[in-house]
């Protein structure tokens, strides 16, 4: 499954989901991810409260995601920028 975000500079960016538990991973054409992507701490330094592809689109906790995730925490690995989304609504179809 991917989500598609609109990116100022033309850029594709976009999230896929990465296993069952809830993670999706950042994605960006060109990849400049982990060279340009600003990535925004709390106070302690510890836990990232929002991430800032160049050109956008801004990305922080408690964001909702096409009205239908909320991101729960963000996460920066060797790996990639992950998302942890929080379904908003329970599906009955499931």
């Amino acid at each position: 499954m991917k989500i598609k975000f609109y990116n100022r500079d033309g850029s594709e960016v976009w999230i896929e989901k990465v296993g069952e538990e809830g993670w999706w991973q950042l994605r960006m054409k060109p990849n400049l991810l982990f060279s340009f992507t600003r990535l925004l701490y709390e106070e302690d330094g510890q836990r990232i409260y929002a991430v800032d592809p160049p050109g956008g689109p801004f990305l922080s906790v408690g964001m909702k995601i096409e009205e239908r995730y909320m991101i729960e925490e963000i996460k920066n690995t060797s790996m990639g920028i992950f998302l942890l989304l929080k379904p908003l609504y329970i599906d009955e179809n499931v």
